[in-house]
């Protein structure tokens, strides 16, 4: 998670995004490239969401057997038809300035694929939370 903030950190700072994370680092079971990617995806949709600046709050919290990472941003939003869309096949559209791509797909079949799930909240200016559940490392005894 930190390494996704870290590359993004620079984007951020050039469109007055602040962002804040109380995160620590957690042991998921996961392929570390695959949900590296999931992180940055959520981030650089968060920072694009925010063209005149804003804050992207990023939090974790152990939920039983689940660790779950939730992204909010002050951003624009998403309409019904927009959460439709990510919700559904991939398709990559160009449309006034907004662009619908490959990143939440895949960051839905990451999530999915290591056994947890990805919820997305959002309306229009009111901001999107994205929250990537998954499963916790168990410990040997």
């Amino acid at each position: 998670l930190h390494e996704a903030i870290s590359k993004y950190a620079g984007e951020a700072k050039k469109a007055h995004v602040r962002i804040n994370c109380d995160a620590s680092e957690t042991r998921a079971v996961v392929v570390a490239a695959q949900i590296l990617e999931a992180f940055e995806n959520v981030i650089e949709n968060a920072i694009e969401a925010m063209p005149e600046g804003g804050r992207l709050d990023i939090s974790q919290r152990k939920t039983g057997q689940d660790c779950e990472i939730v992204f909010s941003d002050t951003g624009r939003g998403m309409s019904k038809e927009e959460m439709d869309r990510i919700h559904g096949e991939y398709t990559e559209r160009v449309k006034s300035g907004t662009r619908f791509g490959i990143g939440l797909f895949l960051t839905r079949l990451y999530c999915e694929s290591h056994g947890g799930a990805l919820r997305i909240v959002s309306s229009p200016n009111q901001g999107t939370t994205v929250s990537l559940r998954l499963p916790l490392q168990e410990t040997q005894t």
